[in-house]
């Protein structure tokens, strides 16, 4: 249990730190911001925005969600499928926050992917895998 519940909190803060990563090399502008697009790709951009939109919106209930689902709920006897789903989960949450704050920098600081990185951010927390949470969700 103990090295289940580990693996999954590092990949919690492997993403965390990445993502403070990336927020340091922008904000110290060893990476200069806004060099994703040119002012004459805004459509990309949008479309960009919309598939970032589509995939947070998506990604946070079914994340919050998934261990409810009856099929999955079943699975869940094992710390292995424990460590399978979780780390599923964790990064349904994890690669969308970590590209949307990548996005935020590269695209000049357009606020829309911000706002998904703190939602996505704030959705970690009800995730996270401490002792108590990873027992009561084998049983």
């Amino acid at each position: 249990m103990k090295k289940t519940q580990r693996i999954l909190q590092i990949q919690l803060f492997v993403a965390a730190l990445l993502s403070i990563v990336i927020i340091i090399l922008y904000e110290t502008q060893l990476i200069l911001p806004g060099t994703l697009f040119s002012n004459d790709e805004s459509a990309k951009l949008t479309i960009v925005q919309f598939i970032m939109q589509f995939v947070t919106l998506a990604a946070c209930p079914i994340a919050l969600y998934l261990f409810k689902i009856a099929p999955i709920r079943r699975n869940l006897t094992s710390p292995k499928a424990l460590s399978i789903w979780g780390t599923l989960r964790i990064q349904m949450l994890c690669v969308p926050m970590v590209t949307n704050i990548w996005l935020y920098y590269s695209t000049g600081f357009s606020t829309g992917h911000f706002y998904m990185f703190l939602i996505l951010g704030i959705c970690l927390f009800l995730v996270y895998p401490s002792e108590t949470r990873c027992k009561k969700e084998l049983q």
